[in-house]
């Protein structure tokens, strides 16, 4: 079973990597969801969604997104935002504090499916 990392986000998601950068990744059982920088110069960062079928990421719908904000999927929830580098971050979840990373990109995601 794969894991929904950077190198499988821009793949399944139909990027070029020679320019596309992710700058965050969040999984949740067979949910996952990608904040990528298109074409690496932070003008068009989306929300990629992934759902994962027998065992592969398959790409769902994309979407330009903001600094902070969040989605609804079919199958799955998102929020995002940005911060400080390696810091951690309180964000509310269906009314659950929850704790998130801030990743060396300086942006945070969570993910979790539909009724967790």
């Amino acid at each position: 079973m794969r894991m929904l990392d950077e190198n499988t986000a821009v793949a399944a998601g139909g990027w070029d990597a020679r320019w596309a950068k992710v700058l965050a990744v969040a999984t949740h059982e067979d949910v996952g969801a990608a904040i990528i920088d298109t074409n690496g110069d932070g003008g068009d960062v989306d929300l990629d969604w992934y759902e994962r079928i027998d065992g592969e990421w398959q790409p769902g719908f994309s979407g330009n997104i903001s600094d902070t904000g969040s989605s609804e999927s079919p199958t799955g929830s998102a929020q995002w935002g940005r911060g400080a580098p390696g810091l951690e971050t309180q964000i509310q979840h269906r009314g659950t504090p929850r704790t998130v990373s801030v990743a060396d990109t300086g942006w945070w995601l969570f993910v979790t499916s539909k009724g967790a």
